[in-house]
């Protein structure tokens, strides 16, 4: 396993640049920081830096509103990395093969920025140890009925980073060619990690379909792509599909047979779902329906064998790879 190693002067190194970071925002006795975590699937969440953070210093030492310190646990090709920053600044990345490997150096590094001198953590420990019992009290002490201030809001998190995600899979096509027919699609895609809107560009190609008759047999095979913007909510996923491309037909046990070639051009919608099964891997089903804009006939000699209905359809699905 791939682990990160650190020297003794890279250390002493950004303790000194995180108490520089640090040193303005403790201009103020008060000041306060609030903490925002930006996390995916196996990263540390939020509430697990907090408690790391106080097992070290020995207090909560995040308040609801303050100076925002975030930390970003992101994925950099086959390793993890948390990202810091105090304010509107930057402070050290680590990096680590596992992405809950970063908690404890993440840990040890926000504790030195909200306590860079110690004395925060000394003033709990005094604070933590035992007193003597306080005297009476001489008249019952004054209740303030005021109600308290509300809470301020707490800081939006960062937005969660786009995928690119390249799909391809089996489908089915029903009333583009003379009979229900087999094809293969190649999909690229542009999506959300929090999901909501999409684009995807798909390609697509089916076996010949054919209509026979005593004239003779006439066959078409469509080649197309299509372009997808998408709503995606929660597994499922909505689409408008615009699909363009070229029909060829090809007559055969005619005296004079032939190949011929149209244009294709077809709107409708998908629905469809998708699951995540890794990190990575996603497998997804869907159905499309659209109507066919330009509408081919299959002909021999005159003789009408097969003219496109309004209405298509098909039934497909897909595995993708997501980076």
């Amino acid at each position: 396993m791939l682990r990160t190693r650190t020297s003794t002067l890279a250390v002493a190194v950004s303790l000194a640049a995180l108490v520089t970071l640090a040193a303005p925002a403790r201009a103020e006795p008060e000041e306060a920081f609030a903490l925002v975590v930006a996390s995916g699937p196996g990263c540390p969440s939020e509430a697990e830096v907090r408690d790391a953070v106080a097992s070290r210093l020995g207090f909560d030492a995040f308040a609801t509103t303050g100076t925002p310190v975030r930390v970003a646990f992101v994925r950099e090709g086959e390793v993890y990395a948390s990202q810091l920053h105090v304010g509107d600044r930057a402070g050290p990345t680590r990096r680590a093969s596992a992405c809950h490997d970063l908690l404890g150096p993440t840990a040890v590094t926000l504790a030195v920025v909200v306590d860079p001198l110690g004395t925060r953590a000394k003033r709990a420990r005094e604070a933590a140890a035992p007193e003597p019992p306080p005297a009476a009290p001489a008249s019952p002490p004054r209740v303030d009925a005021r109600e308290p201030p509300a809470a301020p809001e707490a800081p939006a998190a960062p937005e969660a980073p786009s995928l690119l995600e390249l799909s391809a899979g089996p489908f089915v096509a029903l009333g583009v060619v003379p009979e229900a027919t087999a094809g293969a699609e190649l999909a690229f895609a542009w999506r959300s990690a929090r999901r909501g809107p999409s684009l995807a560009l798909a390609l697509d190609g089916t076996l010949p379909g054919s209509a026979s008759a005593a004239a003779g047999t006439v066959s078409g095979q469509l080649l197309s792509g299509s372009l997808l913007p998408c709503l995606d909510v929660g597994p499922l996923t909505g689409c408008a599909r615009l699909q363009a491309g070229a029909l060829f037909g090809r007559g055969e046990g005619m005296t004079h047979p032939r190949v011929d070639r149209s244009a294709y051009m077809a709107a409708g919608v998908r629905f469809g779902a998708r699951w995540n099964v890794s990190a990575r891997w996603v497998v997804d089903v869907h159905a499309d329906l659209g109507a066919q804009i330009t509408r081919a006939s299959f002909e021999i000699e005159g003789v009408t064998l097969w003219h496109a209905p309004l209405l298509a359809g098909g039934l497909g699905a897909g595995l993708g790879l997501q980076r």
